[in-house]
C-alpha cells in the first residue's frame, strides 16, 4: 500500500515476500514522491484520474479503495 487517507487507500506495488525481501531505496523515494502528489488530489481530481484510467477503483469488503 502506498498510503491511506480516511477510507481511501492507494495500492501501487505488490510483490511476494518469498521472491523479494523489500523495495529498493530508489523505489521508496519514488513512491514517497507519488504519495505526496496523490495526497493533494481532492475527490474531483481523483474521479478524473479514474475516468482517464490513471487509477482504478477496487472494492474491498464493500468499501471503495483507490488503486
Amino acid at each position: 500500500m502506498l498510503f491511506r487517507r480516511g477510507e481511501k487507500a492507494f495500492f501501487v506495488y505488490d510483490f511476494a515476500k518469498s521472491r523479494r525481501d523489500n523495495i529498493r531505496r530508489d523505489e521508496l523515494k519514488a513512491f514517497r514522491k507519488l504519495a505526496n502528489a496523490m495526497l493533494v488530489l481532492d475527490d474531483k481530481a481523483l474521479a478524473a484520474t479514474m475516468r482517464n484510467g490513471t487509477i482504478t477503483e477496487v472494492m474491498c469488503q464493500g468499501k471503495a479503495v483507490q488503486e
